[in-house]
């Protein structure tokens, strides 16, 4: 069995897997932007989408930063998420349905959110961010 090589960098700016980030409605005004960071990689990010729409800018892309947004709090809110550089690719089942997410620019929720939603948005290239998510609704993503 081959050995698996060290990863290069610094292993401690992707320590804190499981650390859970709030962004609160509060902290979101309309038209507002809530700036991920690098040292926020591996975490549990939850959004509370009651009210107002906003932004959540991913931080430039490095390869193995990975993040995991959740909707901890669904309303009328509508959230869109947007690289710094490069696009999103990957997919999204909402309810039942795949959708096909290719170099997006960003991604946006519709207000049909649900408690639960996730996205899980990771760097593989050091360029564009790939996503895997699941919706309840049939058009939480778009």
């Amino acid at each position: 069995m081959a050995s698996i090589p060290a990863v290069s960098g610094n292993p401690s700016a992707y320590s804190n897997f499981r650390t859970v980030y709030d962004i609160p409605a509060a902290s979101a005004t309309a038209g507002a932007t809530a700036q991920l960071i690098t040292a926020q990689s591996g975490g549990i990010i939850n959004i509370n989408l009651s009210a107002n729409a906003w932004t959540v800018q991913l931080p430039a892309a490095s390869k193995g930063q990975h993040y995991h947004l959740c909707i901890s709090t669904a309303g009328a809110g509508v959230l869109t998420i947007q690289p710094t550089a490069g696009t999103i690719s990957g997919y999204v089942i909402n309810n039942a349905t795949r959708l096909a997410v290719a170099a997006k620019a960003s991604l946006v929720t519709s207000a049909t959110t649900a408690v639960g939603d996730h996205l899980y948005l990771y760097c593989v290239d050091g360029t564009n961010w790939q996503v895997e998510g699941f919706g309840i609704a049939n058009a939480s993503f778009a």
